[in-house]
């Protein structure tokens, strides 16, 4: 294995890491509370844990599940208290990161394994590329082909 496959294969064993504690250290005034963002590989596939407030007005919390931009599983929780009262930011930074490590712990033990294997990207086998190596991977295909041109032989 080269230097830079590992050094890549290093980078992404902590990224996960270092995004999840940036929602630990989050620090925020004010009545809605930024997210989580974590990128997880799970099973040859990665997939995108967001959590985020929805604001006072709504008083919920939501975490969704995606591959390729679709939503595979989402959890929503209340916390508006039955008066009406809102907790303060850093409750709802706690309840927040709480979700999120839990949708994370759902996804890499296995729980979620019948819900990923029903979604439409489960048979996919461009589900785990971006888009600009999909692009790379045409203009390749395209240089070693060479351009279309038309029948007549102009360009």
């Amino acid at each position: 294995m080269t230097g830079e496959k590992r050094l890549a294969r290093r980078e992404r064993k902590w990224y996960p890491c270092i995004q999840f504690l940036a929602c630990f250290l989050l620090k925020v005034k004010g009545v809605m509370v930024s997210g989580c963002n974590s990128d997880i590989a799970y099973n040859d596939r990665t997939y995108h844990i967001q959590t985020e407030d929805m604001g006072a007005g709504k008083g919920y919390i939501l975490t969704l599940l995606l591959q390729g931009g679709v939503v595979l599983c989402r959890t929503k929780t209340e916390y508006r208290t039955s008066s009406g009262n809102t907790p303060d930011p850093q409750a709802v930074s706690r309840l927040m990161e709480k979700q999120h490590a839990q949708m994370i712990e759902d996804l890499t033990s296995g729980h979620l394994d019948s819900v990923l294997a029903s979604s439409p990207q489960s048979s996919s086998p461009l589900s785990d590329k971006r888009l600009a190596d999909l692009v790379f991977d045409y203009l390749a295909s395209q240089e070693k082909s060479g351009p279309d041109l038309p029948s007549d032989g102009r360009q």
